[in-house]
């Protein structure tokens, strides 16, 4: 346990927050990639950054200037395997063994694949089946 002049408090905005944790994240695949060590506080604080960012993060629209359907204020339909990996709190590869068993089921959106949201939900509450679209 540390000593408490050893801890720091940061007090940062959620956009900056958002900046710190996707930074810390690219530093952490690095480290990875290298064979480094981390210690767990790095990855523990990315974590915090990022939790701290997704509190009122709102994807802006950037393709149509900001005019349209998706003004920021609609909630996402479908997600980024990444996206969806952090929602369930899994790995990457983890999302990639639920689409090749079939228990997530990906949508094509022009040239990607993206997760709808409503099966992380029902595999979240742990219906598996559901998401499949089997019937019990």
């Amino acid at each position: 346990m540390k000593e408490p002049s050893d801890l720091v408090f940061v007090d940062v905005s959620d956009e900056l927050a958002g900046h710190l944790a996707y930074a810390l994240r690219r530093y952490l695949k690095y480290a990875r990639s290298v064979g480094m060590p981390v210690p767990d506080e790095v990855r523990q604080l990315e974590q915090r950054f990022t939790l701290s960012a997704n509190r009122s993060h709102k994807e802006p629209d950037t393709r149509s200037g900001g005019k349209g359907v998706h003004d920021g204020h609609m909630d996402a339909l479908t997600v980024t395997y990444a996206d969806a990996a952090q929602a369930l709190r899994v790995s990457r590869r983890t999302i990639n063994r639920l689409v090749a068993d079939g228990t997530l089921v990906p949508a094509q959106i022009g040239g990607s694949k993206r997760i709808p949201v409503e099966q992380l939900r029902r595999i979240a509450k742990g219906e598996t089946a559901a998401a499949r679209g089997d019937v019990a």
